[in-house]
Parts: C-alpha cells; sequence; structure tokens
C-alpha cells in the first residue's frame, strides 16, 4: 500500500515521516510532495492509495488537486490537513467526498487514528472490487456454461440426464420441467459476400438486447458456422407466436438497417427439454428446404417443404441455347424456369439443388467439347463462393447460375476464334520465355485443354506449339548474343534453359554454331 504526502512546508512533511509508524498500519511505501504540481506528476507515474495533503498551498490548493483526481475517476482515499482559521475548507472537502480530515497543528496520534481508519477504507474498496470482479466473472463463467449446455444438447449424441449432470455441477438450474422456445435466425448479407465479423457481432448484441426487455435474458445464442444463430429463450417466453413475431419484426427491422442483412426466424416453442433436439432437426430441414425466404418467420412445428419431383424435361432446348454461345438467354430461361417454380409452390433446395446439378452437367460437357477445362475454369474463390451459398436463397442460386453461364460463355467465345487463342498463346510466350514453360502451363493459362490447342496451333500456324517455343526462344537468345553486357550463361537462364551445357548443345544444332561464335560474328 502507498501513501502520498502533499504540503508546501518541508519541517511538516518530515515532522509526518517521523511521527507517524506507516509500518504498523500496513503502508509499504511512502511518497512526497511540495506542490500540487508535483503530486501530479507522482500520480500519473505510480499507484497511490491514500493521499493526505494541505489544503493551502502556492499556486494549485489541495482541493483543486482533489478535483483534478475527480474528474479522473480516481478513487484514491484522500484526507486534508487545515488550520482552524480556515475551517471552511474542511467543509468544503467533505462537499468534495474527500474521506477525512485534520486540523493543524499536527496531533500524530490522532493522525494515525485517522490515517488507521484511512487503511481500511481502502481495504474495504478493494474486497469491494474483488467481489465485482468475480461477480462479473461469474455472470461471464455462466454464459459460456449455458452456450456449451445448448450446444451440447443440441447438436450432440450424449444422454440428457448425462448433460443436466454436468450443468448442475456448473451452477445452472434446468430440472428438466422448463419449457423452451428454439430459434434458428438465418442471416445473409444483401450483397454477394460473406457476413462481416461486425456484422455478426453487433447483431448478436441487437438480438440479445431486443430479446431480453423485461423478460428473462436469452439462455444461449449459439453462433452457427455461416453467420446465422440459435437462440434459445426460457419459461415458455414468448407466451405465443404473437409476441415472439414482436421482436422479431423489430430485430429484422433493426438488422436490415444497421447491417444491410436479411434475416429469416425458423421457431418452435412450448418446447421440453427432452423434445429439443427432434424439434432443432425440425428447424434445421425448415431452414434449408426453405430456399425462397419468402416469409421473415416461419413455425417450424407447422412447416412442410414443398411436395414436387424434379423434371429434366425442364430443360429442354437449353443445351441448343448453350451450344451456340447464347448464354445470357440460357441464363434468362432458368431464372423464368424458377420464377413458374416458385409460383407453383414447388421450389425447395432439393429442387434447386438437382436443376444446379444438371446445369453443371450440361455446362461442363459442352466445354470439354470444347476443349475447354471446367475444372480449371471454374477453380476460382469467387466460384467456389457463390456454389456454397447457392441454396441459402433464390436471389443467390440465380447468382451463381448466371456466374456459371457467364463464364463458360466468355471462354467458349474465345476458344472458338482460334486466331485469338493462338494470337494471344504466342504472346504469352514471348513474355514468358525465361520460364518453366510447356504445352500444359499454357493451355492451363487459357483454362483450355493441352491437346486441344496443340491441335488449334498446328492447324492455325502449320508448327507444333513445342517447336514455336524452341523457335522463340533461339531466336530471343540471338538478339542477347548481338547485345554486350550479359554472359552467355544469363543468356541461357532468360530464355528458359538452367542447363548451360544443354541450351549450347541445342543452340548449335539450330544454328551451326555455339553461342560464343554467334557472338563473335554477330555481336556489336
Amino acid at each position: 500500500m502507498t501513501i502520498l504526502l502533499v504540503d508546501d512546508e518541508q519541517d511538516i512533511l518530515e515532522g509526518i515521516l517521523d511521527g507517524i509508524d506507516f509500518t504498523a498500519l500496513g503502508i509499504q511505501q511512502v511518497r512526497t510532495a511540495t506542490s500540487a504540481r508535483e503530486a501530479k506528476k507522482i500520480l500519473q507515474q505510480e499507484e497511490v492509495d491514500i493521499l493526505l495533503t494541505d489544503i493551502e498551498m502556492p499556486g494549485e490548493s489541495g482541493l483543486d488537486l482533489l478535483n483534478w483526481l475527480r474528474e479522473r475517476d480516481s478513487a484514491i482515499v484522500t484526507l486534508f490537513c487545515t488550520s482552524f482559521a480556515n475551517f471552511d475548507y474542511a467543509k468544503k472537502a467533505v462537499e468534495m467526498h474527500s474521506f477525512d480530515y485534520y486540523l493543524k497543528p499536527v496531533a500524530y496520534e490522532e493522525l494515525q487514528s485517522h490515517l488507521a481508519a484511512a487503511v481500511g477504507e481502502v481495504r474495504k474498496n478493494r474486497n469491494a472490487s474483488a467481489y465485482l470482479q468475480m461477480g462479473e466473472y461469474w455472470l461471464r463463467s455462466q454464459k459460456e456454461n449455458k452456450r456449451a449446455f445448448w450446444t451440447d444438447l443440441l447438436g450432440s449424441v450424449v444422454p440428457l440426464a448425462e448433460l443436466l449432470h454436468s450443468a448442475a455441477e456448473n451452477g445452472l438450474s434446468y430440472d428438466g420441467r422448463e419449457r423452451f422456445t428454439l430459434c434458428l435466425l438465418h442471416v445473409v448479407d444483401r450483397e454477394m459476400i460473406a457476413l462481416a465479423k461486425w456484422k455478426i457481432y453487433g447483431f448478436r448484441n441487437v438480438a440479445e438486447d431486443l430479446f431480453s426487455g423485461d423478460v428473462p435474458p436469452p439462455e444461449a445464442m449459439i453462433p452457427l458456422k455461416d453467420g446465422g444463430w440459435v437462440l434459445v429463450l426460457r419459461s415458455g417466453y414468448p407466451k405465443d407466436a404473437e409476441g415472439f413475431a414482436q421482436p422479431f419484426g423489430e430485430l429484422v427491422r433493426q438488422a436490415e438497417a444497421l447491417f444491410h442483412v436479411v434475416v429469416n426466424g425458423y421457431f418452435q416453442e412450448d418446447l421440453a427439454l427432452d423434445g429439443l433436439r427432434a424439434a432443432y432437426q425440425r428447424i434445421l430441414q425448415a431452414a434449408a428446404q426453405d430456399i425462397l425466404r419468402s416469409r421473415s418467420l416461419t413455425d417450424a412445428a407447422a412447416y412442410s417443404p414443398p411436395l414436387c419431383s424434379y423434371d429434366p424435361m425442364l430443360e429442354a432446348g437449353w443445351h441448343d441455347l448453350l451450344a451456340s454461345g447464347r448464354t445470357e438467354e440460357l441464363s434468362a430461361a432458368a431464372s423464368r424456369a424458377l420464377a413458374q417454380r416458385a409460383a407453383a409452390g414447388g421450389l425447395s433446395a432439393d429442387y434447386a439443388k438437382s436443376m444446379r446439378a444438371d446445369l453443371q452437367q450440361m455446362v461442363f460437357s459442352e466445354l470439354n467439347r470444347c476443349g475447354i477445362n471446367a475444372h480449371i475454369l471454374f477453380h476460382d474463390e469467387r466460384y467456389e463462393q457463390l456454389l456454397e451459398w447457392s441454396l441459402d436463397s433464390l436471389d443467390r442460386f440465380r447468382a451463381y447460375i448466371d456466374y456459371l453461364l457467364c463464364r463458360a460463355g466468355e471462354q467458349m467465345r474465345f476458344a472458338a476464334q482460334a486466331d485469338s487463342v493462338v494470337g494471344r498463346v504466342k504472346s504469352y510466350v514471348q513474355d514468358h520465355l525465361g520460364e518453366e514453360v510447356n504445352r500444359a502451363a499454357i493451355a492451363a493459362r487459357f483454362f483450355l485443354n493441352p491437346d486441344y490447342l496443340a491441335r488449334l496451333f498446328k492447324k492455325e500456324t502449320g508448327q507444333t506449339l513445342g517447336s514455336y517455343l524452341q523457335q522463340q526462344r533461339i531466336a530471343e537468345a540471338k538478339k542477347l548474343l548481338c547485345r554486350p553486357g550479359l554472359s552467355v550463361n544469363e543468356i541461357a537462364q532468360r530464355v528458359g534453359y538452367d542447363n548451360y551445357s544443354y541450351f549450347s548443345q541445342f543452340f548449335r544444332e539450330k544454328t551451326g554454331m555455339s553461342p560464343s561464335q554467334f557472338r563473335k560474328r554477330f555481336g556489336s
């Protein structure tokens, strides 16, 4: 424990140091200052528990010093000394919530008693702070314990009795007779992007606040990997669906305004603990199948997915549109088909998944016919994201189809223009002569099948791609050999040959002379 003594009279400070048994009080460190300014420096640099200060001092007074501390929310226990002539100062000190004061001249026995009371106040404050911290820690621990309990209850196969036993050991009071409302909050960004972390955290805070109100707060909000949440409410709250709809509607409005997200809720109420797992599976099924997301709030107990079978004949004529490169028309046709199915009440996630599989097969087969490697063309992060999100909503399903067909159409039109393909291949070769460029690498760069590219290149140029590559490397080597400054070894590396001997031998085969001989004859 540390005390700071402040007085502009040095002899008073020395008298207090000699007359008070600080060790007996439990004070280990005593600091002194002769002005408020000097005291502030100490207070800013060190942790002080008790401040004993004169009131009247040159410059800033002891009252000014206390006011400075209060502005900084300091909890330092403060005592003042004053004289009989300035007793009004003591009154002012009390008004400013100082702990105590004493009168000059100093009576050390009396001051020892005042300081003992101040030490007791410091200890009391410390205990109160410790209890407060313990309470906050307990609340945090209980929150985590609840989340763990509900996560295990909903997502594991551990027997309920075992979970209740573990919950009791962690201070949770469940006896199996309570009733609960369970709700899955399906949250997606309005843009075709992943939910940002700040939106996820902000949404959680808004949801917890809205569903607390005048009732017990949510038992748990369990995060899902896609950015959604499972909300567990206790004690039969809400009493009816209308009561649940009110805070949920407000959540939808605030989430849209604050985070630009779309929220759909799938809930079931009045559930006993032993029925929660089955109810949760029904909720998951309802959320997974409801690709339309046409209702903000859905009672999973009354939900049944559309009863429909997928009809491949829906795609009649689509292949002709794809084969002719009219992918925009095909995308529009697919969108109309989805709208018609939705209007007829027959669109579910299973239906969309079957349609997605057929479209993928049709597109990939046509790309393969055109000599395009679909697995390379669609090996990009954007495609993977749209594919993963495609069953989140009808809008996201359409976005996936648009991307699939648009990218396929662009590549098909490029591959169909032989002169354009050959021209870009030649440019690519010229720009990458110093790298390990081969037929497979060049084909992958343009998403083409290597055999298809080889046939196309030979047809358009009359030579193989490999011989063209060698020709360009020798031509570039000749240019560099005619210029001073680079060694033959450096030139070999620049045109893609790490082995100098092999380069020299190959150069001689193609030109009839070694690189050094060529340089001597033609170099500037």
